[in-house]
């Protein structure tokens, strides 16, 4: 079974197709109106996100060293996927000696914040199975910080043509339409940061019960649609978190493990 949406999703993509087919140059695809209204890649800046992130700036600059090159490569954002630099300029903020975006402190949000819950290392896992990657970033980001095991995203066909631009400097990413299946010779970690609490529920227990995560770091809004995901994911164990200024949808929460 592919992967199936609920109506919401399904609308917004005929709208993404006609957008991106009709971009001149297919380079600059942040510049794209729909792209830009999903929640693709962050556009709204949050002081929460860009505090945190001057947290880890400090604590890797306190520690030197390589990690604070390698996190900080991976902070800067690509200009080239803008047309140009004052759309770009929108979207980016100084932290210390470096420039980040509003897409990156969110990764970095993520990121960390998993770490610091479980005291598991992104990138020492073998496998990353991602449901909904967004424009790619995370992935991105995840990478960047030195992730070299294998990294599958399971997206709608549209968004994926987008995130093989964004991330094709990267060989280990593959793409699937489908659930993927658990493998217990590889460690993995399950990642779905709003996408999962956005599908139908016939498709996120065919994707559960394929997978079977033991690890999994998840954000999740309450309600979608006619969906109560508060009583979906009530039965999901591990560390959970509030996201308070995101309070759209009846407001959002981590489930990390």
């Amino acid at each position: 079974m592919a992967l199936e949406t609920n109506e919401t999703w399904d609308d917004l993509m005929i709208q993404l197709k006609v957008e991106f087919n009709d971009l001149k140059d297919k380079r600059c695809w942040r510049d794209v109106n729909i792209i830009q209204k999903l929640p693709l890649f962050e556009t709204k800046f949050h002081p929460k996100y860009y505090g945190y992130a001057a947290e880890i700036y400090h604590w890797l600059k306190n520690k030197g060293g390589k990690d604070f090159k390698k996190w900080a490569l991976a902070m800067t954002p690509d200009a080239s996927a803008f047309s140009s630099y004052n759309h770009y300029k929108q979207y980016t903020w100084n932290l210390g000696e470096i420039i980040t975006s509003t897409w990156m402190i969110k990764s970095n949000h993520h990121y960390y914040r998993y770490l610091k819950l479980t005291g598991k290392d992104l990138k020492d896992f073998d496998r990353i199975v991602e449901v909904g990657g967004g424009c790619g970033d995370m992935c991105k980001f995840i990478n960047l910080m030195g992730f070299k095991g294998e990294y599958i995203i399971v997206d709608l066909p549209q968004v994926q043509e987008i995130q093989k631009r964004n991330l094709r400097d990267f060989p280990n990413v593959k793409w699937t339409t489908k659930p993927v299946k658990e493998n217990t010779n590889k460690k993995t970690l399950f990642i779905s940061t709003w996408a999962l609490s956005e599908l139908t529920l016939a498709w996120r227990e065919e994707l559960v019960d394929a997978l079977k995560p033991d690890n999994y770091l998840i954000t999740y809004q309450r309600k979608f649609e006619n969906i109560d995901n508060e009583k979906w994911f009530s039965g999901w164990n591990g560390h959970r978190e509030e996201l308070p200024w995101i309070p759209w949808d009846g407001g959002s929460s981590y489930i990390i493990k």
